[in-house]
């Protein structure tokens, strides 16, 4: 049985805002369970360490580092 936390704690494992977590919601990377009260969103801690260690890379010191790759095709327009 996997642990559930809210959508504070749920940013900080992913380290990201809150703003971000939704849209991580509505594109289907993760998934929403609601409480027992009907309003609280809860959110699978080990779903979200598994899409924090796949999505960012950690540098020496510890860090979440950005790898960003560009892809582009170079077009000669000439008379």
């Amino acid at each position: 049985m996997s642990t559930h936390v809210g959508a504070e704690q749920a940013a900080r494992i992913l380290g990201v805002a809150k703003p971000t977590l939704y849209a991580y919601v509505s594109r289907g990377l993760v998934s929403r369970t609601v409480a027992a009260d009907g309003r609280t969103s809860l959110y699978e801690r080990d779903e979200l360490t598994r899409l924090a260690n796949r999505s960012r890379r950690r540098s020496p010191d510890g860090r979440a580092t950005i790898d960003v790759r560009v892809t582009s095709d170079i077009t000669t327009i000439s008379d």
